[in-house]
């Protein structure tokens, strides 16, 4: 016996709601999957390019110390020591350091020190000529002079900024109305640096790397702690360079991280690195 059915014209409502639900789960999770992707191979860039930084900005810091280890001292920084020969040398370094190194355009004009025979480098001098200063610097400052500061070449190390980070590692951008090309990360933000540390949040961060890494603790400058104890120009001294605590306060690279805000967890800071393992 044959019977009679209707063929069907199609698909249900209820049919083609599950069929949309299917899809949007998968692309979902396909999305999910790539941006987890992303996100991931951002971070690897992220600590490569801090890395490759914080190498050569490392050896430009050491550069500067070999040779600050046998040139003379001049006389002011002696009396400021209290003629102790030991301290003299450490803050002879220090200060040559402060000098090579400058963290804001107003250290460059006003904080090079040369009542204590430490003017101001003439490159960095004319590189922010024109620029407005903000006092106590910012960090697009610090990443304008980081650039800056490694295209110089110091005690054979050969300065190499241009192509350190390879394309797209670096951009022009604005600091005190003026352009500047500084490095970024891969969300774009500008890559600084960190002389001495005065962030409370990443000296905070930094001690707890310190605690970690047994033996890097101690100030690299000063292995005797000769400025530690008390001489009459202490005070002084202090308030030229940095707090004297004995504690390591090497230099380290930063950047904002994903969220582009600083002084939060996501930041990328070089030392952090190396405490994960990275090499310093």
């Amino acid at each position: 016996m044959k019977t009679n059915q209707k063929p069907r014209n199609g698909f249900t409502l209820l049919e083609l709601l599950v069929v949309i639900a299917i899809i949007a789960a998968i692309s979902a999770l396909a999305a999910t999957a790539i941006f987890r992707m992303k996100g991931s191979q951002e971070k690897k860039t992220a600590e490569q390019r801090m890395m490759q930084l914080q190498s050569d900005f490392s050896a430009q810091w050491k550069a500067v110390v070999d040779v600050a280890k046998k040139e003379s001292i001049p006389e002011p920084v002696r009396v400021l020591a209290g003629n102790d020969n030991v301290r003299a040398r450490v803050l002879h370094i220090k200060f040559r350091l402060r000098q090579e190194f400058p963290q804001s355009f107003d250290e460059v004009r006003n904080g090079s020190f040369t009542a204590y025979g430490y003017p101001p480098k003439t490159a960095f001098i004319n590189s922010i000529s024109g620029a407005t200063a903000t006092p106590g610097g910012t960090e697009a400052e610090s990443a304008a002079l980081l650039m800056m500061t490694l295209a110089q070449s110091r005690g054979g190390v050969a300065g190499n900024a241009e192509s350190l980070l390879g394309g797209g590692g670096s951009k022009n951008i604005d600091v005190g109305g003026k352009q500047f090309k500084v490095f970024i990360d891969p969300w774009g933000n500008p890559i600084g640096f960190a002389r001495w540390t005065a962030s409370p949040y990443y000296d905070q961060q930094l001690q707890l790397f310190n605690t970690r890494s047994a033996g890097t603790a101690k100030d690299n400058e000063d292995p005797e702690g000769k400025l530690l104890q008390n001489w009459a120009s202490k005070a002084t001294a202090q308030t030229l360079l940095h707090t004297f605590d004995g504690r390591n306060r090497s230099p380290f690279m930063y950047s904002a991280g994903p969220n582009s805000r600083f002084y939060d967890d996501d930041d990328v800071t070089s030392y952090q690195l190396a405490d994960q393992g990275g090499k310093n």
